[in-house]
């Protein structure tokens, strides 16, 4: 959080979006504001400056090419656990109609009704659109490959944490049980030495960086940079509350400034936007390049006078 106010403080001292700060930062200027240290055995600030300006050398058209056409994202919106089967059509059929292509489902409680719900989904979306599922970390390495096994047939471009976020060696067992079915973690990794671990042992095939979970720009570009370097996808986690406004630039940085990988996704997911003073704009399943000064989440006054514990009116008027 620290890191965050900094960057954000940072940039609109400079009047621009961190984005934009970020990718016209000379090179050396911005690798001495990360840190390899720990990781420096599988990706060297050599490596890095290399990457960095190897991208660099198509920037403006790519600079123009975002601010025009955004960076997709997919929607878990739709499918939370607890749902109605109604509910779930309701939202799918609107968010068809409002442009959206990928669509993510929350699964795990039950097999059975695991199964029913995808494929539901699968009907409503049609074959073309894209469908992912999320575990959020409650099987064990033998049921995630016994119930993955059992959903694969919806056609499911990834597999979300289906066990311990921390057992690296664990979702390599799932993968070599199940190699033609990808799988994404990171939301959770506390630190780039996790990453570096499962990045190297090929443990995900999605790298899901969270733009909170560790120590912000610092630390998550050099895990990008080690990604790229592996051939390795980041598909962001943004699950809501602020995340998704700090996630657009990330998703943009790793655009301009460091990926080749063809697959270019984020999650959207707009709990709590009200309390956001400059939430992020979605355009037919795409983020919107934001512009303002900043990194962007930042929460209204009133939210934090209302929700201030104890003397908020949310906790005065609630007991």
């Amino acid at each position: 959080a620290l890191f965050n106010g900094i960057w954000d403080l940072i940039c609109k001292f400079y009047e621009k979006p961190l984005w934009k700060y970020v990718v016209e930062l000379n090179t050396d200027d911005l690798l001495d504001k990360i840190s390899f240290s720990y990781i420096d055995d599988a990706i060297s600030s050599s490596e890095a400056r290399s990457i960095l300006e190897q991208k660099k050398r198509n920037l403006v058209p790519a600079i123009n090419n975002v601010i025009q056409n955004g960076f997709p994202c997919y929607t878990t919106a739709v499918g939370w656990l607890g749902y109605s089967d109604e509910k779930m059509t309701k939202l799918i059929h609107n968010a068809l109609e409002n442009g959206w292509t990928h669509f993510k489902i929350k699964v795990g409680q039950d097999i059975n009704q695991d199964f029913k719900r995808l494929k539901l989904v699968r009907n409503l979306i049609g074959p073309k659109n894209v469908l992912m599922i999320d575990a959020n970390q409650v099987w064990s390495v033998n049921e995630s490959i016994c119930f993955i096994n059992k959903l694969k047939e919806f056609n499911l471009f990834f597999v979300e944490e289906p066990t311990n976020p921390d057992d690296i060696l664990g979702f390599g067992k799932i993968k070599a049980a199940l190699p033609h079915v990808k799988l994404a973690t990171g939301e959770v990794c506390h630190n780039r030495v996790m990453f570096k671990q499962f990045l190297e042992n090929r443990s995900l095939d999605f790298c899901q960086i969270d733009s909170c979970r560790m120590a912000s720009l610092n630390e998550i570009i050099p895990i990008m940079l080690l990604a790229e370097k592996l051939n390795i996808p980041i598909i962001p986690h943004a699950g809501g509350v602020g995340l998704c406004e700090y996630v657009q630039h990330l998703n943009i940085i790793n655009k301009l400034l460091i990926s080749n990988n063809k697959i270019e996704l984020s999650e959207y997911a707009e709990s709590c936007v009200e309390h956001i003073e400059n939430p992020a704009v979605i355009n037919r399943g795409h983020y919107c390049t934001p512009l303002n000064s900043g990194y962007s989440a930042i929460i209204k006054k009133k939210s934090l006078e209302d929700y201030s514990f104890p003397s908020g009116n949310y906790w005065k008027f609630s007991s």
